[in-house]
């Protein structure tokens, strides 16, 4: 596990091209495309941008479920692509565990006490996020909520974002892409509440 080194913005506000900014999954979004054996779509997707693409703690939470016998994570696990994963710096902790409070506040998902990890994955990455100016990736409905005010809107995605990027870079076909969606759903896996609905290829143009 690394600090991330690099620079956070300048003060002028210049900033990054999106198209080129490292990018980090948060645990849910990662095991929805290992469910469906499709995680090769997001090493093609942003296996060109630096690292790093997740936190210490999404990958202890991805760990942590592949001990207790999730296949799919298992097979995350082994995606060297993924790189090192980023340890927040010590001056973010404050703020990391008042995003933590907030997405226990934020209403959209059920509550899992039993998790040592509650929040605390996507907390880091938006924070990480934040700080350097990254973007975010997941389909967490309280984390991509938060994301959305706290970041640039721009900078935040879910797998129906991976899925339409991968359609316009041609790594898949609209009909290839609702099947992916749909094999998520039928997996026992939800998207986003926005596409609690069967996706058509409206969705992907």
């Amino acid at each position: 596990m690394t600090n991330y080194t690099g620079e956070a913005p300048s003060s002028d506000g210049c900033q990054c091209p999106v198209a080129v900014r490292p990018v980090l999954y948060d645990a849910v979004t990662l095991r929805h495309f290992a469910t469906v054996s499709r995680l090769d779509l997001l090493f093609a997707c942003h296996s060109e941008r630096e690292e790093p693409r997740w936190t210490a703690t999404v990958k202890k939470e991805v760990s942590r479920a592949a001990d207790l016998g999730r296949s799919e994570c298992r097979s995350i696990l082994e995606m060297s692509w993924l790189g090192e994963p980023v340890t927040p710096a010590v001056e973010d902790l404050r703020a990391i565990a008042r995003l933590r409070v907030a997405l226990g506040n934020a209403g959209f998902e059920a509550e899992d006490e039993a998790s040592d990890f509650q929040h605390l994955g996507e907390a880091e990455s938006i924070q990480v996020a934040l700080r350097f100016d990254f973007c975010f990736v997941t389909d967490d409905n309280d984390a991509y909520s938060l994301a959305k005010g706290r970041l640039d809107s721009s900078r935040v995605f879910d797998t129906v974002d991976l899925l339409r990027l991968a359609v316009a870079n041609g790594d898949l076909k609209v009909s290839g892409a609702i099947d992916v969606a749909n094999r998520i759903r039928v997996s026992g896996r939800y998207l986003r509440h926005t596409y609690d609905r069967l996706l058509t290829p409206a969705d992907f143009w």
